[in-house]
């Protein structure tokens, strides 16, 4: 076997062994994202949370979008304004990058991230 051919079939394994990037898609409102993510649309969302991180390791791709919780009925009928546009509750190593994460009104937050060690924010606005 030549050498030009052994370095092929090298280089074949090695590109089948990485894993594969996560292909861009459509998130929807209140969803829990649990795996690498490359978002695909702009949400705003009349939920008190517009999207959630819900395991470790995640990375989240926002390609430039926005996310936007805006505000919502809740169950007593009334108006609010407290949601959250990104919500990272307790999870590790995750990463947000390249959008726009926005809370509603005087209340609301953009980005709420409580006990998340290892959070890496890049190019990420947030508002709220």
């Amino acid at each position: 076997m030549s050498v030009v051919v052994r370095v092929w079939i090298v280089l074949a394994a090695v590109v089948l062994a990485l894993p594969a990037a996560a292909s861009a898609r459509v998130v929807q409102c209140g969803e829990v994202i649990t795996v690498d993510t490359r978002v695909d649309n702009d949400l705003a969302c009349p939920t008190p949370v517009a999207l959630e991180i819900g395991a470790n390791g995640v990375d989240l791709e926002l390609r430039g979008h926005v996310i936007e919780a805006v505000e919502y009925v809740d169950e007593n009928g009334s108006t609010n304004d407290g949601g959250v546009g990104l919500l990272v509750p307790g999870n590790d190593d995750v990463s947000v990058a390249n959008g726009t994460v926005i809370g509603p009104g005087s209340l609301g937050t953009g980005l709420r991230a409580t006990d998340a060690e290892g959070l890496t924010l890049r190019r990420l606005s947030t508002i709220g």
